[in-house]
């Protein structure tokens, strides 16, 4: 059944200290190898944007599985002799960067997270990206066009629901993000501001107009606040604590996570 929660919330930065690790392959697929390096910078990138824990084990896998399901597409777009121009790379890059820049705050603090400058992350991230793209325009070639009915999908669940396996619990949560600074004084500021978001929406306030005006998570904001559906095991605990705990429609209390 799908839930529709949503959460005010206020994170602290913290720093995190890379280790030196020995690179891996974890995973080959055709010509292609993922390294455990590429899955971690993955991984990153993708916990920033979404403010999720990056050391889930559920994370990990998930975009484990859809690095290889890129590098499959990649594989065929080779064959049916797919190409993208530098400039469309280039663009590609250019909006890729300027979102996590929106996301940190600035490039300085994109740079310190990742250790190293907007230049080298694009150099890393750019054969990458032209094969995503080329992956990408093979799937509007090959499966723009197809329209599955709701039937055709009720048909099939009726059809092979024995052989499925059970499906994991997803929820659709939407939240207001307040990134405070660092000192006691900003802090309680921060959570005073969040705690008023709340009483408003509590009161009648529209949490999606509140979200677009107010949440620091700019990617989310734009959509009032919609994180899409979710599962358990992505998430900070004092985040999965307060959102999977509440019924469908239920205003969370605020709440304090590390990032």
């Amino acid at each position: 059944m799908k839930k529709v929660l949503s959460l005010l919330m206020f994170v602290f930065f913290v720093n995190i200290s890379a280790q030196e690790v020995i690179d891996k392959i974890i995973a080959v697929v055709g010509d292609e190898i993922i390294l455990n390096s590429e899955l971690e910078f993955q991984v990153g990138m993708y916990a920033a944007q979404r403010k999720l824990d990056s050391t889930s084990p559920e994370l990990k896998k998930e975009l484990l599985n859809k690095l290889i399901e890129d590098k499959l597409m990649y594989e065929q777009s080779l064959l049916d002799s797919i190409e993208v121009s530098d400039d469309d790379v280039n663009r590609q890059l250019e909006q890729v960067i300027s979102y996590y820049t929106q996301q940190y705050g600035s490039q300085e603090r994109l740079e310190e997270a990742y250790g190293m400058s907007v230049e080298k992350i694009k150099r890393e991230m750019k054969e990458d990206t032209r094969k995503n793209l080329m992956a990408e325009m093979l799937k509007n070639q090959k499966f723009a066009k197809i329209d599955v009915t709701r039937r055709e999908v009720n048909q099939f669940y009726a059809t092979y629901k024995d052989s499925l396996g059970l499906v994991a619990e997803k929820f659709e949560i939407a939240h207001i993000f307040i990134n405070p600074k660092s000192t006691d004084k900003l802090k309680k500021k921060a959570r005073d501001f969040a705690q008023s978001l709340r009483d408003s929406i509590a009161n009648g306030a529209d949490f999606d107009e509140l979200a677009k005006k107010n949440s620091d998570d700019i990617g989310s904001a734009k959509a009032g606040g919609d994180l899409g559906f979710v599962k358990r095991g992505v998430f900070y605990p004092e985040f999965e604590s307060a959102a999977f705990g509440l019924k469908e429609g239920e205003l969370s209390q605020v709440i304090e996570s590390p990032v």
